[in-house]
């Protein structure tokens, strides 16, 4: 049984409370579906080893997806971007060449 502090703990605030609610909506889904708690969970060391490694690898692969959806997304924005630049040089140049040549300035 955990000891309880001797002075109140404040209740957490921004993040950290969201990571506290997290936690206490966790709990419930795995008392509906196990019909338990993990403190009362009979699983030996091991299970509860194997467990968290095999949680540890979902989490290595949802990282792994959200890189390389940033990775696209960078990629995408860089192509926008280098598009917009691209267009914004040929503007330019027909700009510069009709004010050279002294006709009409392009539209854009």
């Amino acid at each position: 049984m955990p000891i309880a502090p001797k002075d109140p703990m404040p209740l957490p605030t921004g993040i950290e409370a969201i990571v506290c609610n997290d936690i206490a909506r966790r709990q419930q889904f795995g008392i509906n579906k196990y019909g338990t708690t993990v403190a009362d969970n009979p699983l030996d060391l091991y299970d509860w080893l194997r467990h968290a490694y095999e949680e540890t690898l979902d989490k290595a692969i949802y990282l792994r997806r959200t890189m390389e959806q940033i990775e696209r997304d960078r990629r995408f924005t860089t192509a926008q971007q280098m598009s917009a630049i691209h267009e914004a040089v040929q503007y330019l140049n027909k700009l510069s060449d009709a004010i050279e040549n002294g006709t009409e300035l392009p539209k854009g």
